[in-house]
């Protein structure tokens, strides 16, 4: 079976779900920001035959959207400290990280700082998501039960949940129990790169 047929029906699904132009509410905007970069000898790990793309090397994104009822940093990236290292670190398992300007960085040419966020989410809580979350305050995490149970169990088992990277949000956060927060920052990914 053709690798796109799922994820066709799965943008179709996300996409008619959304309401990409709600009446009487304020424009959003949308600001994407390279957060890291990932390079892999082999993607057989997630679930790509090494012959089926040439692809190895994948861009890490934050996104920041601003709505109405406050600003929102979806997904955080690579941890900040590795800026300090220049070019490729090499990891266990044939694989490279790098990041090149922090997030924090590249957000002071927009006259923010890492304490101008109301709310803050990701799409898991992996070691390349989650990054800067502790250099983000004052903001309310927004997150997924099931995900929550996973990432701030007693002992975390996940391989590449690492807890000292986002454990200060233990106390501000919104717990939700299903699909529709994911569908509706999903929409609005969609309905910004529609336009475009």
């Amino acid at each position: 079976m053709n690798r796109l047929f799922p994820l066709f029906w799965f943008g179709t699904f996300i996409f008619a779900g959304c309401s990409l132009n709600p009446k009487g509410q304020a424009p959003l905007k949308l600001y994407v920001f390279e957060c890291g970069r990932l390079k892999f000898d082999s993607i057989e790990t997630f679930g790509i035959a090494d012959n089926e793309t040439e692809v190895r090397e994948l861009i890490v994104p934050c996104y920041i959207i601003e709505h109405e009822k406050g600003r929102l940093l979806w997904e955080g990236g690579l941890q900040s400290s590795l800026a300090k290292v220049d070019g490729w670190q090499e990891m266990e398992g044939g694989w490279r990280m790098r990041l090149d300007r922090t997030f924090k960085e590249q957000i002071a040419k927009l006259n923010l700082t890492m304490s101008d966020f109301d709310y803050l989410s990701f799409s898991h809580f992996h070691f390349d998501h989650v990054g800067i979350a502790n250099e983000v305050k004052g903001a309310k995490l927004i997150i997924q039960k099931r995900e929550y149970e996973a990432a701030f169990a007693e002992s975390v088992t996940v391989p590449a949940f690492v807890p000292e990277l986002y454990r200060t949000h233990l106390g501000s956060m919104v717990k939700l129990s299903g699909f529709d927060f994911l569908t509706q920052i999903s929409c609005i990914l969609l309905s910004k790169m529609m336009k475009k």
